[in-house]
């Protein structure tokens, strides 16, 4: 009996050790409107006496609570974009850590969200960078992300599981997640159990990630995909978005095997290059530098 208990011990430590913390990932902890270990843009949203644009949302698809952020349209100035994102960034400690801090080095970005769109424009996006400080530059240099973006509704929660593209093998010391929505008035989307693990529990997906390359990555004024092994035939909408979601890129592609792409007109940067064809979408981070 002793053995079976020390058996299971070890498989639940495991476990346990698969997935690295996000702070109040799961969004269970709030406290005068506000997810802690979050920061949001509630506070301009009172000031300009209209809805706070990221609120807590009941019932939720894990726990007893999740967080909704969506876009409001203020008179005096336009369309506030509905944002949350982890930590604040800190340049009193002399290092110029910003996020939560964290020593990982994780394989997957993975969470659970559902988008209402308003038009088919509408833009939700899941972003996580993970950087470390360069005394010398004194700057955070990126050492690796991830990304989901969701153009469109979905019906239902929807789990994603993203892999995470390495430029480095440092050591990060910080860690910042960026969830937002983008689009029309009343665009929202709900996120949960966000987490960073070591294998993907989305088999679908994570394998229809690793089906496809872009390369050299990072890079500077072309950018090949390899995407012979996807099977994609007839059109494929292939769309560039920066990090706070603007579309800054797109174009078709017909019967996509291995296109190079000319980005010399991008700014450096770190991007998401989203593939839609048919009912399947792919997405992927590089860097221009």
């Amino acid at each position: 009996m002793k053995k079976t208990l020390c058996t299971l011990s070890m498989i639940c430590a495991a476990l346990i050790g698969q997935a690295q913390v996000i702070p109040n990932g799961n969004f269970e902890t709030w406290a005068g409107g506000e997810p802690a270990e979050w920061t949001t843009f509630n506070s301009l949203a009172s000031f300009l006496f209209i809805e706070a644009p990221a609120v807590q949302e009941t019932p939720a698809p894990e726990g007893s609570s999740c967080i909704n952020i969506s876009v409001r349209n203020s008179l005096l100035f336009g369309v506030i974009p509905g944002l949350a994102t982890t930590g604040e960034m800190d340049l009193m400690t002399g290092t110029g850590t910003g996020g939560f801090a964290t020593t990982s080095r994780p394989n997957f970005f993975e969470g659970i969200y559902n988008h209402h769109e308003m038009i088919n424009s509408d833009t939700a996006v899941a972003f996580l960078s993970l950087t470390k400080w360069n005394s010398v530059t004194m700057t955070q240099d990126v050492i690796a992300d991830a990304g989901m973006i969701s153009i469109g509704g979905t019906s239902d929660w929807t789990s994603f599981s993203m892999p995470l593209n390495y430029y480095s093998d440092l050591t990060p010391d910080s860690c910042t997640i960026v969830i937002a929505t983008f689009g029309s008035d009343g665009n929202n989307c709900s996120f949960d159990n966000l987490r960073m693990t070591m294998t993907s529990s989305v088999n679908e997906q994570s394998a229809q990630n690793f089906d496809w390359m872009v390369y050299p990555n990072p890079t500077n004024e072309s950018l090949t995909l390899s995407l012979a092994a996807l099977g994609f035939l007839g059109e494929t909408q292939l769309e560039i978005f920066s990090t706070d979601g603007k579309l800054v890129h797109s174009e078709k592609l017909i019967n996509a095997m291995n296109p190079t792409l000319n980005i010399a007109h991008l700014t450096n940067g770190q991007y998401e290059l989203a593939l839609r064809n048919g009912n399947r979408r792919l997405v992927k981070a590089f860097v221009k530098n």
